[in-house]
């Protein structure tokens, strides 16, 4: 008998080849329609904010600016999905695949391990992360800060249990950031989510903020429709640095559809600490 998930209708059950089967075949289905491929036009040099990865930055043929990085822990297929869930919830650069030729990297053959089908985020300017408010000293007044979008920030990179969370404010206008999510999807454990995942930011972890930011932020991430997240697995290149065959994009999705319900009661164990 199918285990039943906690707060998820019965169609959402664990183990449920019935719903695989028909999630698999709307994934390959957009598979068809292919993805959206930027050309890379020139190396911009090193991005600004230190990371595992190495980031590089480069300019795209549509004369937008983007941050390439050349690994990512759980490969660049799992980052990539995470990155366009953020990027549809509002907390994350929009995020495209970037096609680097040769030409397009370093003549000393430096970074010729760029050169192929990577995963392109759009450069943030004027960002800073927990590292960086802490060198630089900054001191903050909670009137700075976008609270709304923090609020985004932990709703999901809980539902997504983001394992190395990371963000970055803006000083133009206090919005924060979810970056950096190579290191998500590695483990699918069954069941709701059952801890919080808060980055480090220095002046913004830990300070008091009005709840019902974060109810509004909940109903964001419980109100996606299951067709888009199906949308948001589809779509990836192929080859051994994506690493996100089909069979693994459907558990992701699956994952994430038994996380929605379950987000409430992990949050709002926060609530009363922030209000």
């Amino acid at each position: 008998m199918n285990e039943v998930v906690p707060g998820r209708p019965d169609r959402y059950r664990r183990d449920n080849h019935h719903e695989r089967t028909r999630w698999r075949t709307r994934i390959s289905t957009l598979d068809s329609d292919g993805f959206p491929v930027v050309r890379a036009a020139a190396f911009l040099g090193r991005s600004g904010y230190r990371t595992f990865a190495a980031p590089c930055r480069f300019l795209g043929d549509n004369g937008v600016r983007y941050r390439v990085k050349a690994r990512a822990q759980e490969g660049m297929g799992a980052e990539l999905i995470a990155d366009r869930f953020g990027s549809y919830v509002g907390v994350a650069p929009d995020t495209t695949v970037l096609d680097i030729g040769a030409a397009a990297v370093p003549r000393d053959h430096s970074l010729d391990h760029l050169v192929g089908l990577r995963r392109g985020s759009i450069e943030l300017d004027d960002v800073f992360n927990d590292d960086e408010l802490r060198l630089i000293g900054t001191s903050l007044r909670p009137s700075q800060i976008n609270w709304k979008s923090w609020a985004l920030v932990v709703c999901f990179q809980t539902w997504l249990y983001i394992r190395d969370p990371q963000a970055v404010l803006r000083m133009t206008d206090g919005r924060i950031f979810s970056v950096d999510h190579g290191n998500c999807f590695g483990e699918l454990a069954n069941g709701p989510p059952t801890g919080l995942v808060v980055p480090a930011l220095l002046g913004v972890s830990g300070v008091a903020f009005d709840a019902s930011e974060l109810d509004l932020a909940i109903r964001v991430i419980e109100e996606i429709p299951e067709l888009t997240i199906l949308a948001m697995v589809a779509g990836i290149p192929d080859g051994p640095e994506w690493r996100i065959p089909m069979e693994r994009r459907v558990r992701v999705a699956e994952w994430l559809l038994m996380r929605q319900p379950g987000l409430r009661r992990v949050i709002e164990q926060w609530m009363p600490r922030i209000s």
